[in-house]
């Protein structure tokens, strides 16, 4: 999974446009078929800081993305604000409550052992 994050710091008066727009292109990324997530939110204590994330299935499918107009779009508003933060991530792997389980019971065998 490759995940395309960014975060802005908007004016107030611009937070409603820009997240409006920044809307509109994750219902074009929804489109996609190898799009797995995308959501948009604002910081609940910094109301004018507001969080973009795409995750897409594998890195050919978002580097198809990389030259179409939405992506361009979203390139615009990153490239127009002040400080904003961009990131992209691949993920090799991704594990849930599995992991932590798995974790803690080799933690618990390895207390268990006889010491020497």
């Amino acid at each position: 999974m490759v995940r395309v994050s960014m975060t802005l710091v908007a004016e107030r008066a611009q937070v409603g446009s820009l997240t409006a727009e920044l809307g509109a292109i994750i219902m074009q990324a929804r489109a996609n078929q190898g799009l797995m997530d995308g959501h948009l939110s604002i910081d609940a204590s910094d109301p004018c800081r507001i969080y973009y994330v795409e995750e897409w299935l594998t890195e050919r499918v978002l580097r198809e993305q990389l030259h179409s107009d939405r992506f361009r779009r979203l390139m615009g508003i990153m490239t127009s604000a002040d400080h904003p933060r961009f990131d992209l991530q691949l993920c090799v792997w991704a594990k849930g409550a599995d992991y932590v389980e798995e974790a803690l019971e080799e933690y618990l065998r390895r207390l268990m052992l006889p010491r020497q």
